[in-house]
């Protein structure tokens, strides 16, 4: 079985130059942005850029591609103007990912900022199900911390907005550091068992495999390199021990140099975590 390793890389210089960083680093799968995490506009794409990274991801074997919703949007957001703004840039980012045939699109879906657990589930159904059908690979929804009013940390209310949104383009991406920061102690076997009861982990395509800063249940979503958080490389041999996990694209968002040293050093530890028998 082919291990889908990667991780999150930049794509500044231009999107197909993600490719170029993914392969540098000795990735088999990618994560990045279509344009900055922290601003609102997206970037337009020239016909050279998009055919540029497709070409490229074809050539070298980087599959699937994944692109990261910036982290301003909140589709559960009680304020008109931020709700509006969020499903226009997730209207943008499908555009993007259409133009140059991206696998997978994922997001951070929000806070309800006080109204309301029912209330921000209801608002991100709501905005979800305007756009997703327009997405030609797969839309993921994304577990978060815990962090106060943040909507999605809990799986079963992860997969009520999954259920409400009905449609055969979404999908889930768990990431690690998430789950534990919101209470999933990932270095059991019982709970990572219970986790694939809570939602229908065949429709799990993307796992962010990020170890924490911070101790279990303490809602921060600080992530750390592999093995030297509280996960640690024993909780993450036990997470990475089930078929159902390794077999997904699994993606590092862990800190790493610039010059690309470390990243390459993190992308083989996650490959031999899963390769290892």
């Amino acid at each position: 079985m082919r291990a889908l390793v990667g991780m999150a890389v930049s794509a500044s210089g231009g999107i197909d130059m993600s490719i170029d960083r993914a392969e540098q680093y000795g990735c088999t799968t990618m994560q990045t942005f279509v344009s900055s995490p922290m601003i609102w506009k997206v970037k337009g794409l020239g016909k050279e850029e998009a055919a540029a990274f497709k070409e490229k991801a074809n050539e070298k074997g980087i599959s699937p591609t994944v692109i990261h919703m910036p982290y301003l949007p909140n589709f559960a957001s009680p304020d008109k103007t931020i709700y509006e703004k969020s499903k226009e840039a997730l209207r943008l980012n499908i555009e993007r990912c259409n133009e140059i045939g991206i696998d997978y699109l994922v997001l951070h879906l929000g806070s309800d900022m006080g109204k309301g657990k029912e209330y921000g589930i209801s608002r991100v159904i709501d905005a979800v199900s305007e756009y997703v059908d327009g997405m030609e690979g797969k839309l993921l929804l994304e577990n978060q911390s815990g962090s106060a009013n943040s909507v999605g940390s809990d799986l079963n209310d992860l997969r009520s907005i999954y259920e409400g949104i009905g449609s055969k383009k979404a999908g889930y991406c768990i990431d690690t550091c998430h789950a534990f920061a919101a209470g999933y102690d990932i270095r059991k076997k019982e709970v990572v068992q219970d986790m694939m009861k809570a939602i229908d982990f065949d429709q799990v395509h993307v796992i962010h495999v990020n170890d924490s800063k911070f101790d279990l249940g303490m809602k921060r979503d600080r992530h750390e390199k592999l093995g030297v958080g509280y996960i640690g490389i024993v909780g993450f041999k036990t997470f990475l021990g089930f078929r159902e996990i390794k077999s997904k694209a699994l993606i590092l968002e862990t800190p790493t140099d610039r010059a690309g040293d470390e990243s390459v050093e993190e992308v083989s530890k996650l490959r031999g975590l899963v390769t290892e028998r």
